[in-house]
């Protein structure tokens, strides 16, 4: 029970902190992994020029199995300092799902999502919802967050009708894919 409320509290407070305006924070993270960058990147190029010595080594031994290894690890140094660096702290919100295992709510919360039918799917902030079709309101559903990063959506769509369960997953802030099982997302949704 108490890591229960442990969780609660931290995810409360991560959400309230991401919500904060944050230009001083920003400033202080942005200055960190510069210096990072400063001291690392030194390091980085020695190593590449050591690895890229090893590997025409190992190609001129006609080691080839040995040389595909190294060129493995010139190309991962290579691809992780081509990516922009993670920051530490609180986390940015990312464009796109891609960047982040599970949805920012931001991306949903609090917003309205409309099938190609037109039918609104507007997502309260507590874990609620309702669905609309032109001015009629069809039901009320419950959300919650998958750990794979899915949100699922349960609706009964009247007393005597079984509960149905619809999967969906954000894309980015403005795209996003559903369906009646995890494996099959092949409606859209959009961002109104």
């Amino acid at each position: 029970m108490n890591h229960v409320i442990s969780l609660a509290l931290f995810f409360g407070i991560t959400l309230t902190l991401r919500a904060v305006d944050t230009p001083e924070f920003d400033r202080l993270r942005a200055s960190y992994n510069a210096a990072i960058e400063r001291v690392t990147t030194p390091i980085k190029k020695t190593y590449l020029a050591e690895l890229e010595k090893q590997r025409d080594a190992y190609a001129r031994a006609t080691r080839l199995h040995a040389a595909n290894l190294v060129q493995a690890e010139i190309d991962l140094i290579k691809q992780a300092a081509a990516a922009p660096a993670a920051p530490t702290g609180l986390p940015k919100e990312p464009a796109t799902l891609a960047a982040a295992a599970t949805p920012p709510l931001s991306w949903f919360a609090g917003k309205t999502w409309l099938t190609a039918a037109k039918t609104k799917w507007t997502f309260s902030k507590n874990g609620i919802g309702d669905k609309v079709r032109g001015n009629d309101k069809m039901a009320d559903f419950t959300w919650k967050l998958l750990d794979n990063g899915l949100l699922e959506m349960a609706e009964q769509l009247a007393p005597d009708k079984p509960v149905t369960i619809t999967y969906i997953q954000f894309k980015t802030k403005a795209e996003a894919w559903f369906g009646k099982s995890q494996d099959s997302l092949s409606e859209r949704l959009s961002a109104e």
